[in-house]
C-alpha cells in the first residue's frame, strides 16, 4: 500500500520523455519492485496520496511494534462504581500507582501488574523484535561506512556524519566527488528526503 501511495518515481514523468520512454520507465519500476522485493504493484492504484502514504507508514511501524511491545505497561481505567474500584483495590495481582476522582461519580486508576503475574500479550515475539531491530541497525552500520570510506576501503575526508537514527543519516560531503549512497525507490533503499531543497543550517542537540 505504502509503495503504491507513493507514486512512480520523479524519473518516470520527467520533462523531455516520450509517452512511451515513460511507459516504460513505470513497467521497469514495477518489475523491479517483483524481482527485488517480491511486491506485486497494480498500476491502476499506483499514484501519489499523501495520507494514504502516512497511514501505509504508520501501519507498518506499528504493527512490527506490536512483537517488541512490553507486556508491563500501565493500564487505566476508568471506573463509576464503588464493586469495581474494590475489586481493583482488593487484587493482589497488580500494583496500583494512582487513583484520581475525576467527578462525584467518576474515578480514574492507573495500575500495572506484578512482576510474578506479568502475562505476554498475543503478539509478543522477541526472537522476531531482535532479528529486526538488529537487522535495521546492520543496514545502518553499512551506510555509515559507505559514507566514511571509499570504493577502496580507505577513509573519505570529504564527508562527515552530523545525525543518524535507525533508519535515516544525515551527512556532508563534497559534491564534486559524488554522493556516497545513491538512492533508490525500492525498500532498503534511500530516499533523498528534500531533494529540491538547500540545506544551509543544520543544528542537533
Amino acid at each position: 500500500m505504502k509503495f503504491e501511495a507513493s507514486g512512480y518515481p520523479a524519473a518516470c514523468s520527467e520533462e523531455g520523455i516520450s509517452e512511451q520512454e515513460a511507459a516504460a520507465r513505470k513497467k521497469a519500476y514495477i518489475d523491479k519492485a517483483w524481482s527485488v522485493c517480491q511486491v506485486r504493484l497494480n498500476p491502476d492504484r499506483i499514484k501519489y496520496n499523501a495520507g494514504l502514504r502516512y497511514v501505509a507508514k504508520l501501519c507498518l511501524n506499528s504493527l512490527w511494534g506490536r512483537f517488541a511491545l512490553r507486556n508491563r505497561l500501565t493500564k487505566t481505567e476508568i471506573i463509576d462504581n464503588h464493586a469495581d474500584l474494590a475489586k481493583l483495590l482488593n487484587d493482589d495481582k497488580i500494583e496500583i500507582s494512582s487513583i484520581d476522582q475525576l467527578t462525584e461519580k467518576f474515578w480514574m486508576v492507573c495500575y500495572k501488574a506484578k512482576d510474578e503475574h506479568v502475562v505476554e500479550h498475543d503478539t509478543s515475539n522477541v526472537a522476531l523484535a531482535l532479528w529486526t531491530t538488529s537487522a535495521a541497525r546492520i543496514h545502518l552500520l553499512d551506510s555509515l561506512q559507505k559514507v566514511s570510506r571509499a570504493a577502496d576501503g580507505t577513509a573519505r575526508k570529504d564527508t562527515r556524519v552530523l545525525y543518524m537514527d535507525t533508519d535515516s543519516i544525515f551527512y556532508e560531503y563534497e559534491t564534486a566527488l559524488g554522493d556516497p549512497l545513491p538512492g533508490g525507490e525500492q525498500l532498503g533503499e534511500l530516499t533523498d528526503e528534500y531533494p529540491h531543497h538547500t540545506i544551509v543550517e543544520f543544528v542537533c542537540g
